[in-house]
């Protein structure tokens, strides 16, 4: 596997996400309608693209805060690639890449119903934390970890 630093306008990260969307679309219908606004992909600063020789895997993202705050995005492996450890492998870049930015802390906002996403990013050391902007009021699970 071989990870790639790209921006949001690269077509593999493009078809990724299309990906992700139509499984955020299979799993939760007309409820992921209200979450679209927030996964703009013009508004992501890095993005990560997980590489098998020439077929991406896996993607992830962060958005950069003025209050130095990283928020990770649009994570997804895809369904050939899923139970190898590609997410934990994007999600350690993505933390390793909000440290190197001086990022002081990372967000992130998941369904709670994604057992799988919440099991991985808590053995990751993220904790449950109040739902963070924009995200207020909705029916959704928001996590932090701070960066040391």
């Amino acid at each position: 596997m071989t990870l790639t630093w790209v921006d949001w306008a690269h077509p593999d990260f493009i078809a990724l996400t299309r990906e992700l969307d139509a499984y955020f679309r299979a799993c939760l219908d007309e409820c992921q309608t209200a979450f679209d606004p927030y996964n703009a992909l013009a508004a992501l600063n890095e993005v990560a693209l997980l590489y098998d020789g020439a077929t991406p895997a896996a993607c992830g993202a962060l958005k950069l805060h003025a209050d130095g705050t990283a928020e990770i995005k649009r994570v997804f492996v895809t369904p050939a690639y899923r139970r190898a450890g590609l997410g934990r492998q994007v999600m350690v870049a993505l933390e390793a890449r909000a440290r190197e930015l001086g990022c002081r802390m990372l967000l992130l906002e998941t369904n709670p119903a994604f057992t799988d996403a919440v099991a991985l990013y808590s053995g990751l050391g993220f904790d449950a934390v109040e739902n963070f902007a924009p995200y207020q009021g909705m029916c959704t699970l928001c996590m932090g970890k701070p960066l040391a």
